[in-house]
């Protein structure tokens, strides 16, 4: 209903403004009718000015559709209604003028349909293609073919953020007066590469991306001596981490020499490849992005401006920006906003001046394709802060869903890269990194590592965990167009012991080189066809209407092959739990089976990553072994995390812990009934006897009578060894029987309240000193309760 009204109220104000303008032009028809009679009647009528009308309708629907989020079918059938609704009019207002104009729109013909289009500003997938690099294309290692990576003196490893300084001086045309090549745009193109380790090439790997590619090249700057090398002997280099590489074509002797010189002030390597290469999985990246750091007044502001000052960049090419310029709009030029170990959540401090309108801007800037990379204390600072400015317009948490409990962050271990990389062309970006098997150096600080709330951002893709595997030291998401980068740890250029970690420092610089990595996006496209037929009694003639146009006809198309999946696409993934259900009792190792058309399914319990479940081609179902075991006494959330090229989806439930020897009764959720559930072994252990009663008020003594309860028994690895046991209560709201032994048989006798149930003699399964559990479960007024209790089977 709320999209129905406000394409009403921008109907409206369009056919508002309609009004004056086909008035002026029923004018214009007008003034032309008293011209000389020799004209064309094509020439006395601005028919095109119609044309233009319903054109400017059609965009200004396709820019309104786009942001609300409308589908295309739903998209389709309002632009149906309003071309339909303004030729009516637009026909009202000629025939006040004597003027018959017949506005016919060929529904049928008229449609909005998805394509997808190269961007480099927004969108969350990152166009990763193939690519043929001509001989003398210039390679820039990230890796030990640098020479200061492969030395002996781990010490000067820092100079590895001069080769994103290079590469950004590479990309950059604004003239900021600092070097030549400031007064040119020089693409480059990211080789995106496996960074976890030769070892686990292909596992989890979508596409098969390699770890490591061997090129054969020669030096054409030696960087260790800051010298440009004009003659060089041809080598087989093997690189990893994802190498830079600018091809030839966009090269001329100009350009090149103004690079080369620029690598050997930076004391980078650099060199030329001896012969054609083609690869399958390169980024595009089309120019520097305008960086800013935020909150300009927090001491902590210095650890970003050395990661800038390591790559070599100077204070002109990088913004400082405090909560007044924020607030006045300077974010819309920036493309790439960092926030160090900083408490942002001050920003609700008017003494500070950190205002809520600073973290709306944030937020909005975020949502239009603005990239935020955030360490430490921001992390939760961050996130708690942008929930109070969303004033929860989304259903999770924050930008991503970091849980603010500062109990649930302080991990401080190694981690490393997860195979959830390939889950979107973004996080592979993301992860490229020099480093070894995919482990990164542990890092100190307010906030190491962090946890994801169960209702978090379900775009969320974790990047990076600690090795004890129950924290998050890197995470993605997509938030709207733009991208969200949270990063665990006080600094990432130096460990605690202040040695360089060039592994995590790349993580930083990776982050400001997606802003402007080649993207692609979907964007609406409108057909529309019709007929315009003219009478004013003189002349009749007819106009054709053939329009197409795109929400964004600057950006050049891409030709979908299917081969990504966007979010908002047709390509839905399907996940819900089978078993257990909400406010299942679980003890001893429990099956958890989940339904889901995803390619692959993680599985968490409270934030904890527990892996990835194992896919059942019989049952065609995900599974885990859970073993409740390694779980304290209570109520627990498991989440399961569907994944598919690129998408994501996200369904959970609660459930109960309860060790094998524990005991009582514990409540489930979405009823206020109160219970009281007892159970007694009788008569030499030939009956087991269940006493169960149900309040609306027990304080008030109001029984919950008519109600319908099922009993089951489990063991303690959680298998059924009585179901079937189903009845109401009575006026007292209570349910009572006996399980009988007979014979070796076990025999339903009910005692209080209606039975229904459907249990048939059979075999006794009671062992002794074993301990069982009674689940009950109460329906009434479609609302549902849990009622447990464990008793250990004696003679």
């Amino acid at each position: 209903m709320r999209d129905d009204g406000q394409i009403i109220l921008l109907t409206g104000f369009l056919m508002a403004i309609a009004l004056v303008i086909v008035v002026i032009l029923a004018n214009n028809v007008l003034l032309t009718l008293n011209s000389p009679a020799l004209m064309n009647p094509q020439e006395r009528v601005r028919i095109s000015d119609v044309v233009d009308l319903l054109d400017n309708e059609v965009r200004s629907a396709l820019e309104y559709y786009e942001d609300e989020g409308i589908d295309e079918y739903n998209a389709t059938m309002k632009l149906r209604g309003e071309l339909t609704n303004l030729s009516r009019f637009i026909e009202y207002v000629y025939a006040q003028h004597g003027i018959v104009l017949d506005i016919q729109i060929n529904t049928s013909a008229t449609e909005i349909r998805r394509v997808y289009v190269v961007n480099t500003t927004r969108g969350g997938i990152v166009y990763m293609k193939s690519h043929e690099f001509p001989e003398h294309s210039l390679i820039i290692p990230i890796d030990d073919n640098q020479w200061f990576l492969s030395d002996s003196d781990s010490s000067n490893d820092w100079l590895s953020a001069r080769i994103f300084g290079l590469v950004y001086r590479t990309l950059n045309d604004r003239d900021e007066n600092v070097t030549r090549l400031d007064n040119y745009l020089i693409p480059v193109y990211r080789i995106l590469e496996d960074p976890r380790g030769p070892t686990r090439d292909n596992i989890n790997d979508p596409y098969g991306i390699p770890y490591s590619i061997s090129l054969r090249a020669k030096k054409v700057v030696d960087g260790k001596n800051g010298t440009i090398v004009t003659s060089s002997t041809s080598e087989l280099l093997s690189l990893k981490g994802g190498p830079y590489i600018i091809s030839a074509k966009d090269l001329n002797p100009n350009t090149r020499k103004l690079i080369l010189q620029e690598a050997a002030n930076f004391s980078i390597d650099v060199y030329e490849l001896d012969d054609e290469f083609e690869y399958s999985w390169t980024v595009y990246i089309l120019g520097a992005p305008v960086l800013a750091i935020y909150p300009e007044e927090q001491a902590n502001i210095d650890i970003i401006i050395d990661y800038f000052h390591q790559a070599g960049l100077s204070d002109s090419e990088f913004i400082l920006l405090n909560t007044t310029e924020i607030e006045w709009g300077l974010l819309n030029n920036v493309d790439i906003l960092f926030t160090p170990h900083t408490d942002i959540s001050d920003a609700y401090d008017p003494a500070k001046n950190l205002t809520d309108t600073a973290a709306w801007k944030i937020l909005n800037w975020v949502q239009n394709g603005g990239v935020y990379h955030v360490e430490c204390y921001g992390v939760e600072t961050v996130d708690s802060t942008i929930e109070l400015a969303d004033g929860n317009l989304h259903p999770w948490y924050g930008f991503i869903g970091i849980d603010p409990d500062p109990q649930k962050y302080g991990k401080n271990y190694d981690s490393e890269i997860l195979d959830t990389i390939f889950s979107s062309n973004a996080t592979l970006f993301l992860s490229q990194t020099y480093t070894t098997n995919g482990l990164l150096n542990k890092r100190g600080g307010h906030t190491p590592s962090f946890y994801f709330l169960a209702e978090h951002n379900p775009n969320s893709i974790p990047m990076a965990n600690t090795t004890t595997g129950d924290a998050m030291v890197l995470t993605y998401a997509p938030f709207g167009e733009g991208h969200v980068i949270y990063m665990g740890g006080h600094r990432q250029d130096v460990d605690d012991s202040q040695n360089p970690t060039p592994s995590r420092l790349h993580i930083v610089f990776n982050a400001f080189m997606l802003a402007k990595a080649e993207k692609i996006v979907p964007v609406y496209e409108a057909h529309v066809e019709g007929v315009i037929r003219y009478l004013d009694g003189d002349s009749e003639f007819m106009k054709r209407i053939n329009l197409t146009i795109r929400s964004n006809e600057t950006a050049p198309i891409f030709n979908f092959t299917g081969q990504y999946n966007f979010p908002g696409s047709s390509q839905q993934i399907e996940l819900s739990f089978i078993q257990p259900q909400n406010d299942y009792t679980l003890t001893g190792e429990y099956l958890v089976k989940v339904s889901s058309n995803a390619s692959r399914v993680e599985l968490y319990i409270s934030n904890t990553y527990l892996g990835n479940m194992t896919y059942n081609s019989t049952s065609s179902l995900f599974e885990y072994l859970l073993n409740t075991t390694l779980f304290s006494p209570g109520q627990y959330v498991l989440e399961a995390i569907g994944y598919r090229n690129g998408n994501s989806a996200m369904a959970s439930v609660s459930v109960y812990i309860k060790r094998n020897n524990s005991s009582g009764t514990t409540g489930g959720t979405g009823a206020n009934w109160e219970g009281e559930l007892k159970i007694k072994v009788k008569e030499h252990g030939n009956k087991v006897e269940i006493k169960f009663r149900v309040w609306e008020d027990k304080n008030s003594n109001i029984p919950l009578d008519n109600a319908n309860v099922e009993i089951v028994i489990r063991d303690t690895d959680g298998n059924v060894v009585y179901s079937g046991i189903s009845g109401y209560t009575d006026n007292d709201g209570k349910y009572e029987g006996e399980l009988r032994k007979s014979d070796g048989n076990a025999e339903w006798h009910i005692k209080k309240g209606v039975d229904t149930s459907s249990l048939n003699p059979t075999t006794w399964e009671f062992q002794e000193h074993r301990t069982y559990t009674v689940e009950v479960t109460v329906s009434y007024g479609g609302e549902m309760q849990y009622f447990t209790k464990d008793f250990e089977y004696r003679r």
